[in-house]
């Protein structure tokens, strides 16, 4: 049972947002099948042969943010074992039987997918996260996160959809894969990890009511040429900034002390950033509007 430390704080979020539920999000419950074991409710290459010694699927302890649960989902590719499905490190939301039809409910309107991956690429494999919303049955928007390049530690996404201006959805779905799924080509042995799935707004390990309770810790937004932490962010401590773009690539980190309060990013392009802070070992999150 998935081991939260929750606070009003992230209780009052979650009501005011109303985020959409994803199945298993932070992949805390897994079912045994044969010999291997299936997170619950997705899909992945483990079902092909459940009584084989390999599975491209495991559950891992390795898992992020370190407070929040207790696993993360982990998928390997094994080039060795093509042309044979068990070589695909993959897992869906959706039935594997060549549909591409969504498999859960969504409310409200979510415009992103956050989420936390660590990836070793190999022989350039190009890791593949992506969703897509839907309206009776038909797809109404969606957005990808592909990446060939190595993450060895925990790193956050925030991935936006093509067109956040959609009228409604009612279901979605999401493919996780250690490999480019369009073209279903696996050149290594490349491993993904992925923890805490969540809609527009990232799970965070915050277990600090004071620091929770301020959602809007970073101004201006819209920024245009700085921005700066609010006080009592600081607190008398020094904080790490980091600014990830809407592909997941941090694209600015700073350590902000007491005479030094705000951030200079006049050097990014509009659009919009996740900026997460980190005070006391724990992070906050944040989206931000860059317009110059």
């Amino acid at each position: 049972m998935k081991n939260f430390i929750l606070t009003l704080a992230i209780l009052c979020i979650t009501a005011q947002f109303a985020e959409p539920q994803i199945p298993n999000s932070g992949f805390e419950n897994w079912t045994t099948m044969g010999n291997c074991l299936e997170p619950d409710g997705w899909y992945s290459a483990n079902r092909f042969d459940t009584t084989g010694n390999y599975f491209p699927v495991t559950r891992s302890d390795d898992h992020f943010p370190q407070n929040i649960g207790n696993y993360s989902i982990r998928l390997e590719n094994q080039p060795a074992l093509l042309p044979g499905f068990k070589a695909f490190g993959i897992a869906l939301t959706t039935r594997l039987d060549g549909s591409d039809r969504p498999l859960f409910a969504v409310t409200g309107h979510p415009t992103s997918l956050c989420g936390y991956f660590k990836f070793s690429s190999q022989n350039g494999d190009t890791m593949d996260i992506h969703f897509a919303l839907y309206k009776n049955g038909i797809e109404i928007t969606s957005g990808g996160f592909l990446n060939s390049n190595t993450f060895s530690e925990w790193t956050s996404f925030n991935i936006q959809v093509s067109n956040p201006l959609y009228a409604e959805a009612d279901s979605a779905r999401i493919t996780l894969s250690a490999f480019y799924s369009d073209n279903l080509m696996v050149h290594g042995n490349s491993v993904l990890y992925v923890d805490n799935l969540s809609f527009d707004i990232p799970i965070s390990g915050i277990n600090d009511p004071s620091a929770g309770n301020n959602t809007n810790f970073i101004n201006p937004n819209p920024a245009s040429d700085y921005i700066f932490p609010d006080a009592n962010e600081m607190n008398g401590k020094s904080v790490i900034v980091d600014i990830y773009d809407i592909s997941g690539r941090l694209v600015k980190q700073g350590t902000l002390v007491d005479n030094q309060t705000k951030i200079n990013i006049e050097d990014l392009n509009n659009g919009i950033y996740l900026v997460g802070i980190k005070r006391d070992g724990f992070w906050s999150f944040q989206k931000l509007i860059i317009q110059h």
